[in-house]
């Protein structure tokens, strides 16, 4: 089994047992098992790709499996990478797989909140992209540990090109840039980057005021839902 391959399921009709028997149609069995049996492929399939950037003081580690790097760690400097983190948390009583957030959620992955990339084309088209890997890079410059990320959608003609740095200071820098290769525009609506915090991180601190009070720190604790700076 390859990651990506589309399972396709027998699509046949069910019969209802009579009352007080315990038989099973053999299209229920077949249904069921092959069900089962495909998302346990699917599952030993499924494997995080690691990259780790580090300093003396901060790590940071990535899963960029799906060519959209997802964030597993931004924090204090880990040695060893745990084992478990190379493979995909089995919830209970949820769906077999829960897609992680990665630095640009997305509709097509799953992702249930609000989706760092909102565009679409004319009559509607390609709103709900899904990405996968194309490839990636991690090299070593003056400033730090850089790791290039590039994700593509050959159907939606769409490329997600992502540069993750942590510089010597432990310092993390993200940028991410969309590409549109196909022919018809890209109306884009938003395009923002997301990054995992701490449970302890409680407030949120903000720059505002103008004139001799610009840059006046405010600090109060997270709102639920969406807060939004705007300037211009």
């Amino acid at each position: 089994a390859k990651l990506g391959r589309a399972w396709r399921l027998p699509t046949t009709c069910t019969t209802v047992p009579r009352a007080g028997s315990t038989r099973r149609s053999w299209s229920t069995w077949t249904f069921s098992h092959l069900f089962v049996r495909h998302i346990g492929d699917l599952r030993r399939t499924i494997r995080v790709v690691i990259e780790h950037l580090s300093t003396e003081t901060t790590s940071v580690v990535v899963d960029v499996r799906r060519g959209i790097p997802v964030v597993l760690h931004w924090g204090a400097r880990i040695d060893e990478i745990p084992e478990t983190w190379s493979r995909p948390p089995v919830p209970y009583g949820a769906i077999q797989f829960v897609e992680p957030i990665s630095i640009v959620p997305m509709h097509g992955d799953g992702f249930m909140g609000r989706p760092g990339f909102q565009a679409h084309r004319r009559g509607g088209r390609h709103w709900s992209p899904r990405f996968v890997y194309e490839s990636h890079s991690l090299t070593e410059t003056d400033e730090g540990s850089t790791l290039e990320c590039h994700a593509v959608d050959e159907i939606a003609e769409l490329r997600i090109e992502t540069h993750i740095t942590l510089t010597h200071d432990g310092v993390l820098k993200v940028q991410s840039t969309v590409e549109n290769f196909g022919d018809s525009p890209l109306m884009l609506d938003a395009f923002t980057i997301s990054l995992p915090l701490p449970s302890h991180a409680e407030d949120l601190g903000v720059f505002a005021g103008r004139w001799i009070r610009e840059f006046d720190l405010q600090k109060f604790a997270w709102p639920y839902g969406a807060w939004t700076s705007e300037n211009r």
